[in-house]
């Protein structure tokens, strides 16, 4: 177990997966929907733990490592926190009902000002959510996270109408969403 906490390949893929997770969408696992910014705190702590190894394993005469650990665990911090002021303004929604095969409809909103915007997505009962259909909706409106939806399954794809209300229209306001 040391040598694989230790090995180059170990941290290569955890710095890569945690630089994926920047940019990624949510993960399902089952009802439980993980938000990017989380994915991305925890890879993050990892990539810190694996640092902290690797200056241990230095022994003494290791001010160059700790010099380099320490910017790399300044990064990490400013990374995960920039991360997570960029999603404050998005929220996500597992729409009901699940489809057959435990699919789910996650809708991913956000809202500046007077402008709201979201994205329709799909994913099974684990793994990420497939983003396919963007909308936006007047006067910063997010019709799912206010039950403003339907959906409707034909086989393992879903229709998803967001309707909004009179004074917050969405548009377009029909998605079909794939699983």
């Amino acid at each position: 177990m040391r040598r694989l906490l230790t090995s180059p390949w170990t941290t290569a893929v955890v710095v890569g997966l945690f630089l994926l997770s920047l940019w990624g969408p949510p993960f399902v696992v089952g009802g439980l929907l993980l938000r990017p910014e989380v994915m991305t705190a925890v890879l993050g702590l990892v990539v810190v733990g694996l640092v902290v190894r690797w200056v241990r394993a230095g022994g003494d005469g290791a001010a160059g490592r700790r010099a380099c650990a320490a910017l790399a665990v300044l990064a990490v911090v400013l990374v995960v926190g920039a991360r997570g002021v960029l999603g404050l303004g998005t929220s996500y929604v597992v729409l009901a009902p699940v489809g057959p095969s435990g699919c789910r409809v996650v809708v991913e909103e956000s809202s500046f000002l007077m402008l709201g915007s979201g994205r329709v997505g799909a994913a099974g009962r684990v793994g990420p959510v497939r983003l396919q259909s963007d909308y936006t909706a007047d006067d910063g409106g997010r019709p799912a996270s206010l039950g403003e939806y339907a959906v409707g399954w034909s086989g393992p794809d879903a229709v998803v109408r967001l309707h909004g209300n009179p004074g917050q229209p969405v548009w377009p306001a029909l998605h079909e969403v794939a699983c």
